[in-house]
């Protein structure tokens, strides 16, 4: 039998990028944008429109292909309330 455990991160973006490190434990992540600003998610440090998937407010993007993978995110203007749901394996 597989255990699994889900962690849940409050967290505050500004326009600076914000990693979540990689970890082969990890099965699937959650980001749920909870702000009125718009959340950029990349693979790369470098976020902006142009390079990463843009998360509108009130949107949620989920990934169980890539989950382990370090991700980038960072946020339209400051004070941009995110929640992070990660699964690990144990």
């Amino acid at each position: 039998m597989v255990l699994c455990y889900k962690h849940i991160t409050k967290k505050t973006l500004t326009t600076t990028p914000t990693k979540i490190y990689e970890t082969e434990k990890r099965i699937s992540i959650l980001i749920q944008n909870l702000s009125a600003n718009t959340v950029y998610i990349n693979e790369k440090e470098k976020l902006n429109s142009d390079t990463a998937l843009e998360l509108p407010a009130g949107f949620e993007y989920e990934d169980e292909v890539t989950a382990s993978a370090a991700i980038s995110i960072s946020a339209s203007a400051a004070d941009t309330d995110v929640r992070i749901e990660e699964s690990f394996v144990v």
